[in-house]
């Protein structure tokens, strides 16, 4: 496992927020490779930790640019969902996401739409494999993957 220590100047404000490279996962490549078709590059995203969620989010869009993998369904009710108390169906991708100090983890994430310029939210999910620790009084934050 390594860290991957983030410093912002407004941490309070802002959130743990970092830049990840986001891309198919590994059977996902195989899946495009075996139907001839081209796998995309990884894109750079902003990404917040956020261990209010359950599971790691991917911004509306985002899954059809890389033409990640759809593995399943999730169903979510509330503001995340849209507001409707009702249960919303959300698919869930596979993907592969990759830290600037090397470490890529294989993921899976639904896709919602995510506020404020967000492309990704790291969720429980992903935590779960981390140390995550939050230095408030000195604007930083460790990732250790």
């Amino acid at each position: 496992m390594k860290p991957l220590t983030i410093v912002l100047p407004d941490l309070e404000s802002t959130g743990p927020i970092l830049d990840v490279q986001l891309g198919n996962s590994p059977t996902g490549q195989r899946a495009l490779r075996h139907h001839g078709q081209a796998v995309p590059a990884p894109v750079s995203v902003r990404a917040l930790i956020d261990t209010g969620s359950d599971m790691c989010a991917l911004d509306a869009g985002l899954a059809a640019t890389l033409r990640l993998s759809l593995i399943g369904v999730q169903f979510l009710s509330g503001g995340f969902a849209g507001g409707s108390a009702a249960l919303t169906a959300v698919p869930e991708y596979s993907a592969a996401l990759a830290f600037s100090h090397g470490v890529v983890l294989d993921i899976t994430a639904i896709e919602v739409p995510l506020p404020g310029g967000l492309q990704l939210l790291i969720g429980r999910d992903l935590l779960a494999k981390t140390h995550f620790a939050y230095d408030g009084l000195g604007n930083s934050f460790t990732l250790t993957v």
